[in-house]
């Protein structure tokens, strides 16, 4: 469909593929990654989680993900703090 109107995703710095975090388990991710990869595009992954890293970090150029980050933002949730970390606020994008 981009072809068909003139774009060409090859030519492009970067092109988003998601959000694939219902699919990465089945396989079909890895395969539309795969498909797009093959075609020379770029490939930044939105919502991947760590199985679908392991299965289509080599066909891709970036990713991102809100999993890792999960159980901060469900401790901040319910009120919890984490302990290890000096710095105020929400550890949701905390490294620790």
């Amino acid at each position: 469909m981009y072809r068909a109107e003139g774009i060409d995703l090859a030519s492009l710095p970067i092109v988003g593929v998601g959000s694939v975090c219902r699919r990465q388990h089945t396989g079909e991710a890895v395969a539309i990654f795969e498909s797009l990869y093959d075609r020379g595009i770029r490939l930044h992954g939105f919502g991947l989680k760590l199985e679908g890293l392991r299965r289509a970090a080599h066909l891709l150029a970036s990713a991102d993900s809100l999993a890792w980050s999960f159980g901060a933002r469900q401790e901040r949730a319910q009120g919890a703090l984490t302990t290890h970390c000096a710095h105020r606020g929400s550890c949701a994008n905390c490294i620790h």
